[in-house]
C-alpha cells in the first residue's frame, strides 16, 4: 500500500503565474514596439529585449511545472519523491530519522533564492549536512535525514505523513 502526498500548491502557483503573465505580456509589448520601429538599432533593441526575456519566463513555467509534479509517495518500503523532472527513491531502511521542523529549537536556514510558494534548492546546513528543499514553505515542514543527505518536504497533510 503506497499513500501519495502532495504540498499546498495555491500560493506558489498562483505567484509563478503571474509571473510568467507579466514577463509574457512585456515580451509581446517589446515585440509590438519593436515593429514599429523604423529604426533598425531600435527594433533590434526591443526585440533583443523580448529575446532576453523568455530566458526567464521558461525558468518561472519550470518552476510551475516542478511545483505542479511535486509528489511524496510514501509506502511500505520506500520514499519517492518526485518534483519536475528529478525523481529520489529512499529505501527506508536507508532513513535515519524523520523530525517536524517544529522539533528542532533553532531556525532551519532557507536558501537564499526562493518564490513565494515553493522552495526547490539544495543547501549545506551546517549540522545536517547536505540538505535538499522540495518543499512550499518555510515553516511547517518534515525534515527526513538518510545517512548522505537531508531532505526538507511539506506534506498538506504533517500529522499523516
Amino acid at each position: 500500500m503506497e499513500t501519495t502526498y502532495t504540498p499546498n500548491r495555491t500560493k506558489g502557483l498562483r505567484f509563478l503565474f503571474v509571473l510568467a503573465g507579466v514577463i509574457a505580456a512585456l515580451i509581446v509589448f517589446f515585440l509590438f514596439i519593436g515593429g514599429t520601429e523604423t529604426d533598425s538599432i531600435l527594433f533590434l533593441t526591443w526585440v533583443g529585449l523580448a529575446i532576453v526575456l523568455a530566458f526567464p519566463l521558461t525558468l518561472v513555467l519550470y518552476r510551475a511545472y516542478t511545483l505542479a509534479t511535486t509528489r511524496y509517495i510514501l509506502s511500505r518500503d520506500a520514499l519517492d519523491l518526485g518534483w519536475g523532472l528529478r525523481r529520489q527513491l529512499i529505501p527506508l531502511n536507508q532513513v535515519e530519522w524523520a523530525r517536524p521542523q517544529s522539533d528542532f529549537e533553532s531556525k532551519l536556514p532557507l536558501p537564499w533564492f526562493r518564490l513565494p510558494g515553493s522552495v526547490f534548492s539544495a543547501l549545506d546546513i551546517n549540522g545536517l549536512g547536505p540538505t535538499q528543499f522540495i518543499s512550499v514553505n518555510s515553516t511547517n515542514n518534515i525534515l527526513i535525514s538518510t545517512k548522505g543527505q537531508t531532505y526538507v518536504i511539506s506534506p498538506q497533510d504533517l500529522n499523516g505523513f
